[in-house]
């Protein structure tokens, strides 16, 4: 290596050397032969008994092979796997240099470097279609972009790192800090550049990434969670009181696309609590924890279970003293396997849910709605018929209190009422006691907040330390926003 070559070599050293393999004459000697694997030809080096001076005629056999630099950081990160000064090496010296220039690098790095939002193992598995699992030492963006530049793994043959650019400009500007708004308007540049080169050597990327781009965009982001979705529909083939468990996956943060993760199994009524725990401990071991970031709990009920307290069991052994239930740990939120099910409830349903998603961005027809949270008014004495004439005239009510609880009038007519209607949020008290308690509570409460909200109060009530907290116990909440569908099981399947 030359110093004439841009390249600073002692920083290129003394990286290479914080890497954990490279501190013993075994590791060394064993990148030097993996290196010359992927050479396809033995790597030639004079074994130097200093660990520093091994280390830069390393790098400088490497310079000096056509390809060779490309070839160590394989064999590097083939044997310090997540090693994060590996990471750090890499993006030093990385394929993102070799692929994308210099001088488009430049523009990169900071933006990229600047970004560590929890979402980027996600963006990561979406840009390379789940094909390689993410590494767990991805620091910030531009890690992630240095690995993804060396990887072709997508069928469609777009390159993955200009997929992820593009993914986490959108993820990006869809937020409220302003300090994203900038990085993000870099990062989307910089990707409508790239399709522009593939457009004008016709290239099929071009169309490829402006298709991909469509499918983005039509996602009601900022940011879908990372969730364990459930549904439980009466089982029609046997006995009263059976159920069939279906569950999904969601972890594209910035399109609703949930897959489904498991088979069905059927469990009887009093099963479905060690079900639900069961499949949480199936998520957290097998697939959410490569991601990070927090996981919800979303669970499409039907109508005889609404008011089950599902927030309230127990994801762990009941025995473990330490055990605290679902809802302290996990957004849990409540959906409508009814309303799923009843396509002619979906009009309304989709209406409201946009207006819902509006609320990212008040309207003047939001500003002048006088509560986030409604409720029956006290003249309509519980009659659900003026309840719906009322909510029929008033499109930008989105969440309602419920008057009691579903198992009970009026609650039970209630909530028909604001499904049929389209309300995405309903909440209630399980007791009725504290029911004014938690008007006070949410009344107010911004909309989009009110998952975490309830969250909060669910944890509040276990701690105890304010006795007002104790109605944290009793909430349930559906959120339940039509712009995040599954792909319903047909009924015969449950026949």
């Amino acid at each position: 290596m030359r110093e004439d070559d841009g390249v600073d070599t002692v920083a290129l050293t003394n990286a290479l050397g914080r890497v954990g393999v490279m501190r013993t004459a075994e590791g060394r000697a064993a990148l030097i032969e993996a290196v010359g694997k992927q050479l396809g030809a033995a790597l030639i080096v004079a074994d130097l008994s200093l660990p520093t001076a091994h280390i830069f005629a390393i790098l400088n056999a490497c310079a000096d092979r056509a390809g060779g630099m490309n070839a160590l950081i394989r064999a590097l990160t083939m044997l310090a796997g997540d090693d994060a000064e590996a990471v750090r090496f890499c993006g030093l010296l990385g394929p993102a240099e070799t692929l994308v220039g210099t001088a488009d690098e430049n523009r990169l790095r900071e933006p990229l470097e600047r970004c560590a939002i929890p979402e980027i193992p996600r963006l990561f598995n979406v840009a390379v279609e789940g094909m390689v699992r993410p590494p767990a030492a991805l620091h910030n963006a531009w890690d992630a972009f240095v690995r993804l530049a060396d990887t072709n793994v997508r069928a469609d043959g777009v390159p993955p790192h200009l997929v992820f650019v593009d993914l986490l400009a959108t993820l990006l500007r869809s937020g409220d800090d302003p300090s994203f708004q900038a990085q993000a308007g870099v990062l989307r540049a910089w990707a409508t550049e790239q399709i522009g080169t593939y457009r004008a050597k016709k290239n099929p990327i071009a169309e490829r990434m402006e298709r991909l781009r469509a499918r983005f965009a039509g996602s009601a982001g900022p940011g879908f969670p990372m969730s364990l979705i459930i549904l439980l529909e009466q089982d029609l083939r046997g006995a009263p009181g059976r159920y069939v468990v279906t569950h999904w996956r969601q972890t594209d943060p910035v399109r609703w696309s949930p897959e489904p993760a498991g088979d069905e199994r059927v469990v009887e009524l009093q099963e479905i609590p060690g079900a639900i725990a069961a499949l949480l401990r199936g998520a957290e071991r097998d697939w959410a924890g490569r991601f990070g970031g927090p996981l919800n709990l979303e669970l499409f009920l039907p109508s005889e279970l609404m008011n089950l307290d599902v927030d309230q069991w127990l994801g762990d052994a009941v025995d473990d003293p330490t055990a605290v239930p679902i809802g302290t740990e996990y957004e849990v939120v409540l959906r409508s396997q009814q309303r799923l099910r009843e396509s002619g409830w979906h009009r309304s349903w989709n209406m409201r849910s946009q207006v819902l998603h509006a609320h990212r961005a008040p309207s003047e027809l939001l500003r002048n709605s006088q509560k986030t949270v409604h409720r029956c008014p006290p003249e309509f004495d519980g009659d659900a018929r003026k309840l719906r004439l009322h909510l029929n005239s008033r499109t930008e009510v989105v969440a309602y209190l419920l008057s009691s609880p579903p198992d009970r009038e009026p609650g039970r007519s209630e909530l028909i009422v604001a499904f049929r209607t389209g309300l995405p949020a309903v909440l209630w008290s399980r007791d009725p006691a504290v029911h004014d308690e938690l008007w006070e509570a949410v009344e107010n409460e911004p909309i989009l907040g009110l998952p975490a909200a309830v969250k909060a109060m669910r944890t509040a009530a276990e701690l105890g330390i304010d006795p007002a907290a104790r109605i944290g116990r009793h909430i349930s909440l559906v959120w339940d926003p039509y712009y995040r569908p599954i792909d319903l099981p047909p009924l015969s399947a449950s026949m």
